[in-house]
């Protein structure tokens, strides 16, 4: 045995003369040196002389690393089907030698069937995990500049509100959640009034987010105004009157409040634009009213998510005191999900297509914000029990 290792080797060396063109050697003529080689053992002239027909194996000679093992591999499940175990040893030494790699060896125990069904099977996930990452790529990278100018826009937000605290709202008496309410409550007066022609003009466009245009700079700009400018004057009323339950009351700092705000928004946005990117232009989505992404319905969405879900966690009703109210988490979330899926309906309804189908669902930053928001709870508490836990020093 071993003719077929040696007869790989001269078909490498056969390749490196021809300057590793294969056309010069044709099917034909490639059989007939690999017959000069045999000499008088005939038991392999038949099956190299298919081999060498083979397009398959024509192919393989023109490619290189995953693409030439993808097609040797397919070759050898086609000659499987042919050839005899002993024949079949000879050609995969052949093709090993020739290629300089190692291909998968035919089983003849149960167990080793399954344990090549397995290795498949991981190949074949280990793939489709590749080509997940590719395709999260492709959509991120038209995105990835606006991204990281919000990203960056964040730290400046917290160090204006740093200073405007220093200068201002320390000495009035403020809270930073009702500086937020009250900047947010502004940006909308404004473009109701003097700036009502560039209305909604900040907002990200929800139908073209997978063309690179989108990561161009005209664009980039957007996703800083994106979080400060709310797609309709109802959402705009809602996430007011919801930020004020939540955040009027408390203690938090300005800087806090508007790095939080800006990171969260742009969370909820980016993750949003991603599934809305993921999906052709035009399938689910009305070009002429689609709204834009952005406003404060991410954040909004969390800080409810968050209350939701550590009052699951710790058993108890977690609210928010407003005037002579106090305020359940679960009824906020009751009102926002309320109103979210009946003006979602409502656009539904308009187009023709589905309701409240799961693709639709992620395309909303409050449906994001309040994952992300769950997900917050969750950690929270595990610090909570980690603390509790931990033996004090």
């Amino acid at each position: 045995m071993g003719t077929g290792r040696q007869l790989g080797r001269q078909l490498q060396q056969w390749l490196k003369q021809n300057g590793g063109d294969s056309a010069t050697t044709s099917g034909t003529a490639l059989a007939n040196r690999w017959g000069d080689a045999l000499g008088s053992d005939d038991g392999l002239k038949a099956p190299l002389r298919d081999l060498a027909s083979r397009p398959l194996f024509r192919l393989a000679l023109n490619q290189e690393g995953a693409s030439q093992r993808a097609t040797l591999e397919q070759l050898s499940e086609e000659l499987r089907r042919t050839y005899s175990p002993e024949v079949m040893a000879e050609l995969l030494d052949l093709l090993e030698a020739f290629a300089g790699l190692q291909l998968p060896r035919p089983v003849s125990n149960a167990t080793g069937a399954r344990s090549e069904r397995a290795s498949r099977t991981r190949s074949a996930r280990g793939s489709t995990l590749d080509g997940s990452l590719r395709r999260l790529g492709r959509h991120l990278e038209p995105i990835a500049p606006g991204i990281a100018l919000a990203a960056a826009a964040a730290l400046v937000w917290m160090w204006v509100g740093r200073e405007l605290d220093r200068l201002l709202f320390e000495a009035w008496g403020w809270s930073g959640g009702a500086v937020l309410v009250l900047v947010l409550a502004l940006i909308e007066a404004l473009g109701l009034g003097p700036l009502r022609p560039w209305q909604k003009a900040g907002l990200l466009p929800a139908t073209s987010l997978g063309k690179r245009a989108s990561g161009s700079r005209p664009q980039a700009w957007k996703w800083i105004t994106a979080p400060w400018q709310q797609p309709s004057r109802r959402q705009a009323a809602l996430n007011l009157v919801l930020l004020a339950v939540i955040l009027g009351p408390s203690s938090l700092q300005l800087p806090d409040v508007l790095l939080r705000y800006g990171l969260v928004s742009l969370a909820t946005i980016a993750l949003a634009a991603l599934v809305s990117s993921s999906q052709p232009t035009g399938e689910g989505i009305n070009e002429a009213q689609a709204p834009g992404l952005g406003g404060a319905s991410g954040a909004v969405a969390s800080l409810i998510g968050l209350g939701v879900g550590l009052s699951l966690l710790q058993g108890r009703a977690l609210g928010y005191g407003f005037g002579p109210l106090a305020i359940p988490a679960w009824v906020l979330l009751l009102i926002e999900a309320g109103f979210e899926l009946s003006w979602l309906a409502r656009e539904r309804q308009e187009d023709g297509t589905r309701l409240w189908n799961r693709q639709e669902l992620l395309r909303q930053p409050w449906s994001w914000g309040l994952l992300l928001g769950l997900a917050w709870a969750v950690l929270s508490q595990v610090n909570i029990l980690w603390q509790a836990g931990s033996p004090q020093g």
